[in-house]
Parts: structure tokens; C-alpha cells; sequence
């Protein structure tokens, strides 16, 4: 059963990156923060799913990091909302805005950290709450926090390799 557990968990992972390909190819295409129908961005409709390969992609193209939808959600809360701690991360290794405030009917008023903490995700609620409110100030914790071990690895001047890195937990 474990196995087949972890077969389960590497396919997924797998389908995460082959989705994440196809959305940055896709953007490279098309201008990275177009919006469909209901003013959702690419960016939105990968944090709301999860897909931490498509988050990180659409990023590094040029993703706006604090796009709002026409329901008044961003990236940051979209994530929060649904638990997906790897998504929360990399959109504040990307410089999200965590003062934001949404302005959709479920949660109007509320910053990404107080959805989470509403949706019972605590352990996401405080990772966004350690951040600062300043999108520089997160790259430089992000780039700070993590230059050590990218060095140790030999991409000391390797920005991308680094945002990859943090984004994904390799660190």
C-alpha cells in the first residue's frame, strides 16, 4: 500500500511539473498576466489549485504577484485559503504583498493571513504573518535566507536557481 501511495504521489508530482511546462509556455505566448472571463489571471488560477510548478513559472515569467480577480481575491489569499503551504511560500519568496486586504463577499476585508487562520490553516497563517508587508523586503529575506545553502551548492550569483529553491522547499 505504501508503494502504491508513493507511485500515487510521484505521478502527481509529476503532472504538477508537466502542468507547471504547459503554463510557461503558454505565458511565453501570451502576455503572462492576461484574464479570462471572471478576471482571473493564470497566476490566481494556479494558486487556487495548488500547483506549485505553475505558481513558480508564471513568477519568474513576470507574473503580477498581487493580481486581484473581479471577486476581490489575490494569489496570496487564494493559497491560504486552500492550505497550499509550498504556493504561500513561493508568492512570498515572490514579494506578496501580505497587508493586502481581499474584497470578496466570504472573507471582505481580510488579509491572507487572517483567511488562513479562519479556514483553519494556523501553521500557513503564521508563515504569512512572519513576513514583512514590503515585496522588497521579501525578496531580500528570501534571497538572504537562502544565498548560504546556494552557495554551498555553487550558485552563489544564481538568483533564479534560488526563488526555484525556495519555492519548492529544496532548502
Amino acid at each position: 500500500a505504501a508503494v502504491a501511495a508513493d507511485a500515487a504521489a510521484g505521478a502527481a508530482v509529476a503532472a504538477d511539473a508537466a502542468a507547471g511546462a504547459a503554463v510557461a509556455a503558454d505565458a511565453a505566448g501570451a502576455a503572462v498576466d492576461a484574464r479570462d472571463q471572471e478576471g482571473m489571471t493564470q497566476l490566481l488560477i494556479a494558486a487556487r489549485k495548488g500547483n506549485v510548478a505553475a505558481v513558480t513559472e508564471l513568477l519568474i515569467a513576470g507574473a503580477d504577484v498581487d493580481a486581484v480577480d473581479d471577486t476581490g481575491w489575490f494569489p496570496l489569499h487564494v493559497a491560504a485559503r486552500g492550505g497550499h503551504v509550498k504556493v504561500v511560500r513561493a508568492l512570498l519568496a515572490a514579494g506578496a504583498d501580505t497587508s493586502l486586504r481581499d474584497n470578496s463577499r466570504c472573507f471582505l476585508g481580510r488579509t491572507a493571513a487572517e483567511v488562513a487562520r479562519d479556514c483553519g490553516h494556523v501553521d500557513i497563517a503564521l508563515m504569512i504573518e512572519k513576513y514583512p508587508s514590503s515585496a522588497a523586503a521579501n525578496i531580500r529575506h528570501g534571497y538572504y535566507q537562502s544565498a548560504e545553502v546556494a552557495r554551498a551548492a555553487g550558485h552563489e550569483n544564481d538568483g533564479l536557481y534560488i526563488f526555484r529553491a525556495v519555492c519548492n522547499d529544496d532548502l
